[in-house]
C-alpha cells in the first residue's frame, strides 16, 4: 500500500515540474518575456607597426616616384627636340645664305662675261653655259636637300624606335614594383611579420631594378643612325661630283665658242 502512495507522489511531482518550470519564465501580468540576443563581439583589427604600417605610403610614394620620372622624362624629350629644331634650322639658315650670296656672284660673273661678249655666237654661247650652270646648281641642291631630309627623317625614327624599347623596359619594371607592393599589402594583413614582408618587398623591387639595367645593357647599338649618315654623305658627294663634271663639260664647251 505505501509503495502505490510513493509511486503516485514521484507521478505527481514530475506533472507539476513542466508548469512550474513554465511558471517560472512568465512575468508578473503572466505573460512570456520576448527572447533577448546575446550580443557578439568583434575581435579588433591587428594593429600594423613598421614597414606594415608605411606600406600604402610606401606604394603611394612609388606611383608618385614614377609619375615624376615620366613627366620629367617627357620634359626632357621635349627641350632636346626643341634643341634639335633649333640646331637644324640654323644649319638650314646658314644654307640658304649661303646659297643666295653664290647666286648673286654667279649673276655677277655671267653679267660681266655677257658685257664682254662681242659677237652673237658668243652671246649664244654665254646664255647656254649660264643656263647649263643653273640647272646644275638647282640639280645638286635638291640632290642635297634630299639627303639631309632623308637622314633626319632615319634620325626621328631611329630615336623613336630606341624610345618604344626603353619604354618596354620600363613598363616591365615598373609593373614588377607594384606588383612587390600589392604583394607586401596582402603579406601584411595575412599576418606575416613586418620584417619578413619587408624583406620580401626589398628583394623583388631590388630583383627588378636588376633586371632592367640588365636588359637595358642588352639592347643591341642601334647602327641606323650611322647608316643614315653614311648615305647621306655619299649623296653629297655624289652631288658634287655630277655638278663638278657638269660644269668642266659646259666650261670647255664656252671656252671653244669664246675663242672662236
Amino acid at each position: 500500500m505505501q509503495s502505490k502512495k510513493l509511486i503516485a507522489g514521484m507521478l505527481m511531482a514530475g506533472m507539476l515540474v513542466p508548469v512550474l518550470a513554465f511558471a517560472e519564465n512568465e512575468n508578473s501580468n503572466g505573460q512570456t518575456p520576448e527572447p533577448t540576443l546575446t550580443s557578439v563581439t568583434t575581435p579588433a583589427p591587428v594593429k600594423l607597426r613598421g614597414f606594415c604600417a608605411d606600406i600604402t605610403k610606401i606604394g603611394a610614394k612609388t606611383e608618385q616616384k614614377f609619375a615624376e620620372s615620366e613627366n620629367k622624362r617627357l620634359d626632357n624629350k621635349d627641350l632636346q627636340e626643341k634643341k634639335k629644331v633649333e640646331r637644324q634650322n640654323v644649319v638650314d639658315q646658314k644654307r640658304m645664305e649661303n646659297r643666295t650670296n653664290s647666286d648673286q656672284k654667279r649673276e655677277d660673273k655671267n653679267g660681266k662675261m655677257l658685257g664682254n661678249a662681242l659677237t652673237d655666237a658668243q652671246k649664244t654661247a654665254l646664255a647656254t653655259y649660264k643656263t647649263t650652270l643653273d640647272t646644275a646648281v638647282a640639280t645638286r641642291r635638291s640632290a642635297i636637300d634630299a639627303a639631309v631630309k632623308t637622314f633626319r627623317d632615319a634620325t626621328v625614327t631611329a630615336m623613336a624606335t630606341r624610345q618604344t624599347q626603353v619604354d618596354a623596359l620600363t613598363a616591365t619594371y615598373k609593373t614588377a614594383v607594384t606588383a612587390a607592393a600589392e604583394k607586401a599589402k596582402t603579406d601584411c594583413a595575412g599576418g606575416i611579420s613586418s620584417k619578413d614582408a619587408q624583406l620580401t618587398y626589398k628583394t623583388a623591387v631590388k630583383t627588378a631594378k636588376t633586371a632592367l639595367e640588365t636588359a637595358r645593357k642588352a639592347l643591341v647599338a642601334d647602327t641606323s643612325i650611322t647608316a643614315a649618315k653614311t648615305v647621306r654623305d655619299t649623296a653629297v658627294k655624289a652631288a658634287e661630283d655630277a655638278f663638278k663634271t657638269t660644269m668642266e663639260a659646259a666650261k670647255a664647251t664656252l671656252k671653244t665658242a669664246l675663242q672662236q
